[in-house]
């Protein structure tokens, strides 16, 4: 189990990085954080890219 929370923390920084995220850290100093509606459609697309390319790996 440990593993796996590992894993998904690792996606979660590599997710952040490719999406241009700050860190958690840079969040908490500048205490603000805003997504816009845009940022979160390019984030869904690629969730929704990455899932689909799992279940093509898959078959």
């Amino acid at each position: 189990m440990r593993r796996i929370g590992n894993c998904l923390r690792n996606l979660a920084s590599q997710l952040s990085a490719a999406l241009n995220f700050p860190s958690q850290k840079a969040r908490k100093r500048k205490k603000l954080f805003s997504v816009t509606s845009r940022d979160l459609e390019a984030y869904e697309q690629f969730l929704l890219d990455v899932l689909q390319a799992t279940a093509d790996s898959n078959r």
